[in-house]
């Protein structure tokens, strides 16, 4: 299809929602929002694999931060809580400047190389070496995390056994893990290891098994109340399939066939109906009901994020002052550092009135703000990048910084051949920047300053070292 019949088409479906949001009497700011949403979801699936990582963002954007908003304006839903009319409109223009900041960044990513990622040991290893250290850090990798995976499935166990007693908010004030201290970090880190093996590109069939067991533990933290990692797990391996495929040499391997689009529709189905539940029966709900249908509800609960911006313009004043909130994640990484101990920097956690006032979390200060002993209690009503940045740098930074996030999407989230480290550290940030909508700005960055994160990647990269080295010594010395 030509060009010029897409955009033919393309405007033809524009006026066709144009004059559904004239039937329905939509705000102004809010029907453009929407249809510059609807454009680039449109623009993110014409070339699906090579715009695979957009498509993820958009889906979390509209899920997390749209999406009720969306029921609540066509009558789709009761609305649950009330808002005045001028929060509503702040609220939509946040949400315009930054789609709008997303679309300028990504196609501005588009058009101009600004650096080239390579690193060091790649450019000084030939290529023979290069393969090499690729299949020992593929074997490497996927044995770590065959050994490491039980003690997953085992902290996951007792987190799930906790919240089916106590409840799911008495997870966050009083669960501690009785399990030993090696068991939790060997269970911490057990996905870098499956990281870092997706990073080496293993055929289709190699890695299925190693995927296929992820997905049981992903399936497994929804006992524990924990929505968010099922569904942002489920979307990378999605999203990393669709990658693979962009960068697929081999015609005869098929990364997304028929099967798999099958598999993908009927776990969003599935996901849908089982989140609905634990969303009710999580917070004392004995049954779940579908009020408005499945997808609806779904939709509805999952995008209580578009609260935290709706909350924060209406008590952002009362917030702690001079915060550097959309880097608290990287801020609070550092402190728990070695260099945090150096400095003696306060390390604050858990629902307290010192983390709410004192700590790095946006999250925690706005939850004590707008909810009191509520928070203390254990409830939150998390974060959003939006609000963070809002909280420093007003409209002007939430476009900047969506512009910011569209040059991301576009220039960093490539799966090469020859490029391991860059693989692995991209396959690790895209989890937490799909969350974004609902979560910390920095978290990206802030998860690759992890111990866990850079020790487990030291240590891939020194033993597939030493058995290259050793074995190279062998076949010089015969």
């Amino acid at each position: 299809m030509s060009k010029n019949i897409q955009y033919l088409y393309l405007g033809f479906f524009n006026w066709l929602c144009v004059i559904m949001f004239l039937a329905f009497n939509i705000d102004i700011i809010f029907g453009i929002t929407l249809l510059i949403w609807l454009d680039l979801f449109l623009y993110s699936v014409s070339k699906f694999n090579e715009r695979s990582v957009l498509f993820g963002f958009l889906i979390t954007f509209f899920v997390f931060l749209m999406g009720r908003q969306t029921l609540e304006v066509f009558g789709m839903h009761k609305i649950e809580i009330e808002f005045s009319a001028d929060i509503l409109k702040k609220t939509e223009i946040a949400l315009l400047l930054s789609l709008l900041g997303l679309f300028v960044g990504y196609i501005f990513g588009g058009k101009y190389r600004f650096f080239k990622i390579k690193s060091k040991i790649e450019r000084k290893s030939n290529l023979k070496k290069q393969n090499l250290i690729v299949q020992y850090v593929r074997k490497i990798s996927c044995v770590f995390f065959h050994i490491t995976y039980p003690f997953l499935i085992l902290k996951t166990l007792e987190s799930a056994i906790y919240v089916s007693h106590a409840g799911y908010l008495s997870s966050y004030i009083s669960f501690s893990s009785n399990l030993p201290y090696i068991v939790q970090k060997l269970a911490e880190i057990s996905p870098i290891f499956l990281f870092a093996y997706l990073g080496t590109l293993p055929s289709k069939k190699e890695c299925q098994m190693n995927i296929f067991i992820y997905i049981i533990y992903l399936l497994m933290t929804l006992a524990t109340g924990r929505r968010y990692e099922c569904i942002g797990g489920l979307l990378l391996i999605v999203v990393y399939y669709a990658l693979r495929t962009q960068n697929n040499t081999n015609v005869a391997e098929k990364w997304i066939g028929r099967k798999e689009k099958i598999i993908i529709l009927a776990g969003a189905i599935g996901i849908v109906f089982v989140a609905n539940i634990i969303g009710t029966v999580r917070y004392g709900g004995e049954t779940y009901k579908s009020s408005n249908g499945y997808l609806s509800d779904f939709v509805y609960q999952q995008g209580i994020s578009i609260n935290v911006i709706k909350r924060y313009i209406e008590y952002g004043d009362s917030l702690p002052k001079g915060k550097l909130y959309f880097i608290g994640s990287t801020l609070s990484v550092l402190a728990r550092s070695p260099i945090g101990r150096f400095l003696k920097i306060a390390v604050y956690g858990g629902n307290t009135v010192e983390n709410a006032l004192n700590g790095f979390s946006f999250a925690h200060a706005l939850s004590y703000t707008v909810m009191g002993n509520q928070y203390l209690n254990g409830n939150g009503m998390g974060s959003s990048y939006i609000a963070e940045i809002m909280y420093s740098f007003g409209y002007i930074g939430v476009f900047i910084a969506n512009v910011f996030y569209g040059v991301l999407l576009k220039k960093m989230f490539k799966l090469e051949k020859n490029k391991l480290w860059s693989n692995i550290i991209i396959i690790i940030m895209l989890s937490s920047l799909f969350f974004a909508p609902r979560g910390s700005f920095d978290a990206f960055f802030a998860d690759l300053l992890s111990v866990n994160v850079w020790g487990t990647l030291l240590f891939v990269w020194f033993i597939s070292n030493v058995i290259y080295k050793n074995k190279s010594s062998r076949v010089r010395g015969k």
